[in-house]
Order: structure tokens, then C-alpha cells, then sequence
């Protein structure tokens, strides 16, 4: 069985999950998301923010993804004021 890490980290809320915990909270938004490495990194963005309903109050949005195919990709967006 290959082994899973993962980790929800909430600024705002001052949540911090890791390991099975993260996962439980996470699996839902995950089937919610149709994204590949292939998809548009501002696609990718609008999704998980729509998934996890993140506020318009944010200031950076970071995201790390691991593939099924190994590849690796980051994402990340800054308002400016």
C-alpha cells in the first residue's frame, strides 16, 4: 500500500491537520476537483478556492500538488492591494 502524507494548514482558522486527520477533512474537496497536471495553473486556483470556499479575504493562496504520475506542481497567487 503506498503511503499517503498530508497536511491541511488554515491561517485564517488556525487549523492544523496532518497525517489520516488531513485526510478525512480533505478527501471530500478532492472528489469534488477535475484537475490534471495539464490544467491551466488559474483553473487549478479558481477550483480549490471554490472547493474549500476560500474567502476573498486571503492575501496569498499556496497549493502543493503530487500527481498520480509522480509529477509535481505548485501553485500560488498574491493579491495586491
Amino acid at each position: 500500500m503506498p503511503s499517503c502524507l498530508s497536511a491541511y494548514l488554515d491561517d485564517l482558522a488556525d487549523k492544523k491537520l496532518t497525517s489520516d486527520e488531513a485526510m478525512e477533512k480533505l478527501t471530500p474537496f478532492f472528489e469534488g476537483l477535475s484537475f490534471d497536471q495539464n490544467t491551466e495553473n488559474q483553473e487549478v486556483i479558481n477550483q480549490v478556492k471554490d472547493a474549500f470556499s476560500v474567502d476573498d479575504n486571503y492575501q496569498t493562496f499556496e497549493l502543493e500538488v503530487k500527481f498520480p504520475d509522480g509529477t509535481e506542481k505548485e501553485y500560488s497567487e498574491t493579491k495586491t492591494q
